[in-house]
């Protein structure tokens, strides 16, 4: 570690990356590394780091836009290193053998370059070499392996790693490591009756659906490395390639473009910040990013407590990121004693028919959100725009066109009173919906079909989650009563527990807030209407046409039989 931080340290100073006296590297109990503000070297000076508060003239620290780990610098400096790792980068050769788009996306770009990086120069004979020839392997050689994490941890205290060459003795690196029964792997690398034991949350779905993308992504993969470097490189494994892309994916931030600082409206870009990309996450955060059309700083938050020495320099991965997504992107979640009851489940939506989801363009989902109030109590928001076309049908003047193309393949436009919406997808069809359909007459009927639709949606989200619990018990039951088994209840088991736990909690708020708004839009005039004329053509469309009762005093067991309208598909 020692050895390391020194080249780290010299790896900085040679290309222009500032790190401030008052930042240093340090072990953290279940993050890996992270950044700390510490105390001047020099033991009469104050412990003063009052003026780094909020200020861009005193950053913690700048990295130069040149190096970022951008596609556009990747590439600059593929063709520099080696003519052949250009390529693999940047475009898959097999690819382009079997007539498909070669190029591949910034995001792979990344991930490409960082798994080489990973197994190239990640090896102690190579730092010095990597130094001094402007690759990343002093900082790569420094990035967390999660495979590694969870098996080891260094014991003893865990006490500061400064930056400075001259003070960077690793504490406890001499000490024997111990098991470290509480680390948790990233979703990517658990085993099948582990991620099947997310069934009925909204990491279930994006998990199989990842797991399923990054198979074909290895694959392919494979061939392009096999074709660039042959029997010049070991083959990659898919621990290699996990690792990579998990590092890539928890790290990735978008950035203006060159020339641009932190503006609304400016072309943006997907990149890794080195160094900086060390600070952790906390809901608490006290610093943040500042860009700048020259570079990347890290600076302490406006907001923040005065720092003192051993605090740990932690920022936002984003607002509303619930225990689901921090899972999934970046392999942790806020644990129970820094959990504050706020949470946001985005829950893919799999009701409809297959053509209504192409139409809608992407996958369909429900963002629900518990917040607390400026009074103190827990409020309950939800959105989901996938609900408009759920709820209208052909008798309110919507329809699906499906014609088959001279290919094979279908074209699937939306029709509203009419009027074709040629290549119109998502949002686009919701606002015309809105528009056109949701007339001041029919807006609260139209409110009344989503709040049932999402009702039930709820109430089968809650019965998946407690099928998915009452397995998971029975399977524990059966463990234990194993002759001579050993129980084990891991962290990617408490993992899972407390996101259910955290999910169910979700839905049974949100279920409670959409009963109550139900029976408020029962009590709307234009509602009451609808009813009324629906009943005088026929019962059985006024039950189904509102989606709720035919009177506010029957409304549960009316709203409990009701269906979404149908919608009517076209083939032209």
């Amino acid at each position: 570690m020692s050895d390391g931080l020194a080249l780290l340290s010299a790896w900085a100073r040679l290309h222009d990356i500032t790190i401030s006296p008052h930042v240093a590297i340090q072990r953290t109990a279940d993050a890996g590394l992270g950044l700390f503000f510490k105390a001047m070297d020099d033991p009469n000076s104050d412990v003063d780091l009052s003026p780094l508060t909020g200020s861009v003239d005193a950053p913690l620290l700048s990295i130069p836009r040149s190096m970022i780990l951008s596609s556009e610098n990747i590439k600059n400096y593929a063709l520099a290193y080696k003519a052949t790792l250009l390529p693999f980068v940047t475009s898959s050769a097999t690819a382009e053998l079997n007539g498909r788009n070669a190029f591949l996306p910034a995001k792979q770009v990344i991930l490409r370059f960082f798994l080489f990086a990973l197994h190239k120069f990640n090896k102690s004979s190579k730092l010095s070499t990597a130094a001094q020839s402007g690759f990343y392997a002093p900082y790569i050689s420094l990035l967390p392996d999660p495979l590694q994490e969870v098996i080891y941890h260094t014991s003893g205290a865990m006490e500061s790693l400064s930056l400075k060459s001259d003070d960077t003795e690793a504490a406890g690196e001499d000490s024997a490591p111990s098991a470290r029964a509480g680390a948790l792997l990233p979703p990517t690398y658990w085993t099948a009756e582990q991620i099947q034991e997310a069934a009925g949350t909204s990491l279930y779905l994006p998990l199989m659906s990842k797991m399923k993308s990054l198979h074909a992504m290895y694959d392919q993969l494979l061939l392009d490395w096999d074709a660039s470097f042959g029997g010049d490189e070991e083959e990659v494994t898919w621990e290699d390639f996990l690792r990579a892309e998990w590092l890539v994916a928890s790290r990735v931030l978008e950035v203006p473009v060159s020339g641009h600082e932190n503006k609304e409206g400016a072309d943006m870009m997907l990149a890794v910040v080195p160094v900086i990309d060390f600070a952790n996450h906390n809901a608490r955060y006290n610093a943040r990013y500042e860009i700048t059309c020259s570079e990347i700083l890290l600076v302490s938050a406006n907001d923040a407590a005065k720092p003192q020495s051993g605090d740990e320099i932690c920022i936002s991965y984003g607002v509303q990121k619930g225990t689901a997504e921090l899972l999934l992107t970046y392999g942790f979640y806020e644990r129970p004693w820094v959990y504050e009851g706020e949470e946001t489940v985005k829950m893919p939506v799999m009701a409809g028919t297959n053509v209504l989801r192409q139409l809608f363009g992407t996958m369909p989902l429900a963002e629900l959100h518990v917040a607390r109030s400026a009074e103190g109590e827990f409020e309950v928001h939800w959105e989901c725009d996938y609900l408009w076309m759920l709820c209208v049908g052909k008798e309110d003047g919507f329809a699906v066109s499906v014609s088959q193309q001279h290919d094979g393949s279908e074209d699937i436009d939306a029709v509203v009173n009419g009027k074709t919406l040629t290549n119109a997808r998502g949002e686009a069809v919701v606002e015309v919906i809105r528009s056109e359909l949701a007339t001041e007459e029919m807006r609260d009927v139209l409110e009344l079909r989503r709040v049932v639709i999402f009702e039930e949606l709820l109430s089968g989200w809650m019965d998946d989650i407690a099928r998915t619990e009452a397995l998971v018990e029975h399977d524990d039951e059966l463990q234990k009563s194993a002759p001579e088994a050993e129980f084990k209840h891991d962290a990617v088991d408490e993992a899972l527990e407390t996101l259910r736990q955290r999910e169910e909690r979700v839905f049974g708020m949100t279920l409670e807030a959409v009963a109550a708004r139900k029976l408020q839009l029962l009590d709307m005039p234009a509602v009451a209407r609808y009813l009324a004329k629906m009943q005088e053509d026929t019962p059985d469309d006024a039950e189904r046409g509102a989606g709720a009762g035919t009177s506010a005093t029957s409304a549960d067991s009316a709203a409990s039989d009701s269906e979404p309208p149908e919608l009517e598909e076209d083939t032209r």
